[in-house]
């Protein structure tokens, strides 16, 4: 079996302490070390094919670097598709992975996810629900419980101590609409899915918001015969 390179073995090839090989490749800012020493640490892991144990790390440090992504969307959708494509690349910059769990099933990803979250010891999650609604009370109090670092994304959250980033729907709608204003004149007409969710409403309000600002009659609403499952968004 072959022995696996340890940082006392770097240590030794270079010359310097098993502590200065640390401070070298963790890039640590707690001690000053040398060029000259650097570069002669750098080598010798790459000579001897050091990969540092993360894993051990993490249980000294109490970190993970990951963070648990729990969606509910369509990720064919290119907003979600986008925003998760930017959660990999953010996190990937500092050093963290993601742990994507995707229910597509409309049910509350977070509540089927949070335990295998908890068991990975994640150091942060980042929810995604369905229909703009955010995870139930009891995982609220879990996550608050354990201090788990917590954001929802295209979420409604009624708790201050949560943080939260969402679109906003009617500010969107409101532009789109007088934006085709200044391009047409006559009566605008809005089409809408028939149910009802938080995103239809502000988007609604948006468009009548609209109509108000540029001094026209209310906007002509059509329904249209189709449910929330033949929406991407």
């Amino acid at each position: 079996m072959v022995k696996r390179v340890t940082g006392k073995d770097v240590a030794a090839r270079a010359g310097v302490t098993a502590a200065t090989v640390s401070y070298v490749l963790s890039g640590t800012a707690k001690r000053s070390v040398s060029k000259e020493t650097r570069e002669r640490v750098l080598l010798a892991a790459r000579e001897l094919g050091y990969v540092p144990d993360k894993t051990a790390k993490s249980l000294r440090r109490r970190e993970t670097k990951t963070i648990g992504v729990a969606i509910d969307k369509n990720l064919a959708t290119p907003r979600y598709a986008l925003a998760l494509q930017g959660m990999s690349q953010t996190a990937s910059s500092m050093g963290y992975r993601l742990l994507l769990c995707h229910t597509g099933s409309g049910e509350n990803g977070m509540a089927d996810y949070l335990n295998v979250f908890l068991e990975r010891q994640v150091d942060g999650v980042i929810y995604v629900g369905a229909d703009n609604i955010g995870p139930n009370q009891d995982d609220i109090e879990t996550v608050e419980r354990d201090g788990i670092p917590f954001v929802a994304l295209d979420c409604q959250l009624n708790n201050p101590s949560l943080g939260s980033v969402d679109f906003d729907y009617r500010a969107g709608a409101r532009e789109a609409t007088s934006l085709l204003i200044s391009k047409r004149s006559g009566r605008v007409a809005y089409i809408r899915p028939a149910f009802e969710s938080r995103q239809e409403s502000l988007r609604e309000q948006g468009v009548i918001d609209a109509c108000r600002d540029a001094g026209i009659e209310p906007p002509l609403t059509i329904v249209a015969p189709i449910g929330a499952e033949a929406l991407t968004s």
